[in-house]
């Protein structure tokens, strides 16, 4: 989350992902150019979203209403994700507002925070050793040391048992 959203309300225009970076491509993908990472010593790296079958999961038309919902900071070229009046959506904004949300979901030693979704793909696909490797994990995730591993060491099990509470939660909350 530290590579999309600033991490205070003063943004560089330079090192936070501004709607100039977002590029729309005719073949229906989008390609983000991301000025400040955490990854890369070079100046930014390339992101590539491409789109899902299943249009409710899909990053490409989550993006697209974004886009659509926010044509005047367009405009401005403000940061992709802030709030009607410009002002950036911050970290800092994004781990309180999970903190409020996730309350009843999390047990008194779990702290789900915006560095909790840079495990998701790590230990989503290490539930399929037969379909993915170690590399195309470290890969997806522009890992360049073996640090994916930390994140896939949670037991299947637990990571089952959290996913469900998620769900339940999510179901219910859509009613």
């Amino acid at each position: 989350m530290g590579e999309l959203l600033p991490s205070s309300q003063n943004y560089d225009p330079f090192a936070t992902l501004c709607w100039s970076n977002v590029k729309f491509l005719d073949n229906g993908e989008i390609v983000i150019f991301l000025p400040s990472t955490k990854t890369s010593s070079s100046k930014g790296e390339f992101v590539d979203i491409f789109p899902f079958s299943d249009q409710y999961c899909c990053p490409v038309a989550a993006f697209k209403i974004w886009k659509n919902l926010n044509l005047q900071n367009i405009m401005l070229n403000r940061p992709v994700f802030c709030f009607k009046n410009g002002n950036p959506f911050t970290t800092r904004k994004m781990n309180e507002i999970l903190g409020i949300i996730l309350k009843d979901l999390c047990g008194p030693n779990d702290k789900i925070s915006c560095h909790s979704f840079k495990s998701a793909v790590p230990i989503a696909l290490s539930n399929y050793p037969d379909r993915s490797s170690l590399e195309e994990i470290k890969d997806w995730g522009r890992w360049k040391s073996d640090s994916a591993k930390l994140y896939m060491k949670k037991e299947c099990d637990k990571r089952r048992y959290f996913f469900d509470k998620i769900s339940k939660i999510l179901v219910e909350s859509t009613y």
